[in-house]
């Protein structure tokens, strides 16, 4: 609470829906992760709150579980993620086999899925959401949304104007480079590599990538998901050269972009 910075705030069930209420009333929230947040009328009702939090521009984590018995996943969790549609960036997580009680001691209580297991996914979402967040570490999201997370019990989509940008040497084949973001269905994405950063302004804000040298190397439609992954295969010739990449994500004549990130070519 001493931090400058901005501020983080992570509740489950109720605490969750009252994560809500917070963001109302301290902007300097920026950050929500919500783990089987609550909506509905008890103990004084979530609705102001929840009217609210399409207004909200930061970024939001949304976990529900698909075996909560507590908390319906499709009619009290689901729809603080859809409502988040002012965020910046917005992810969801159906946690397969999990309870409502995933994040807490009594984790296994009632879904198939080991209470282990149920600790390890509210671990891997809410510490990586919040890193990428908060430290940049953007990376990360290759181990929530990419290849790196397939073998996770859950089911993920995201969305926002604001692209991340994953980059790495894909650790299933080292001669290739993984690289990722998430953005709106349907918005464009274009992912530029050059061997160099740059300044150029743009309608969208400042190209990173040196022009002269500049290809693109992805231009996609976003899926349904919102999340799109793709390799690539560097030509030899590049071998120990460093390689500088940026996102863009238009909507019609409305666009951000990414950071840019750089690679060393093995």
């Amino acid at each position: 609470m001493v931090d400058l910075g901005d501020w983080s705030t992570v509740g489950h069930s109720m605490g969750g829906g009252a994560t809500s209420y917070l963001l109302r009333e301290d902007a300097r929230i920026r950050n929500v992760v919500m783990f089987e947040p609550y909506l509905g009328s008890l103990l004084g009702n979530t609705s102001v709150g929840y009217n609210a939090f399409d207004d909200f521009t930061g970024s939001v984590l949304v976990l529900g579980a698909s075996s909560d018995l507590t908390n319906n996943w499709l009619l009290r969790v689901w729809p603080w993620y859809d409502q988040a549609d002012g965020a910046k960036r917005r992810m969801w997580g159906l946690i397969q086999g999990g309870d409502h009680f995933g994040s807490t001691d009594w984790a296994g209580t009632n879904g198939s899925l080991s209470g282990a297991e149920q600790h390890r996914m509210h671990r891997l979402f809410g510490t990586g959401f919040l890193r990428a967040e908060i430290l940049g570490e953007e990376n990360l999201y290759y181990e929530l949304l990419g290849q790196g997370g397939q073998s996770n019990p859950i089911t993920s989509e995201a969305a926002g104007v604001k692209p991340p940008l994953w980059l790495l040497m894909n650790p299933t084949l080292a001669s290739e480079v993984a690289l990722g973001s998430f953005g709106d269905s349907g918005s464009q994405l274009r992912i530029g590599v050059a061997l160099a950063t740059g300044t150029t302004q743009t309608p969208w804000g400042v190209l990173g990538l040196d022009s002269a040298s500049l290809q693109l190397v992805q231009n996609i439609a976003f899926g349904l998901d919102g999340i799109h992954e793709a390799t690539l295969a560097p030509p030899s010739s590049l071998s120990g050269a460093t390689v500088w990449f940026q996102g863009l994500q238009t909507q019609g004549a409305v666009g951000e972009f990414s950071r840019v990130t750089s690679l060393i070519l093995p």
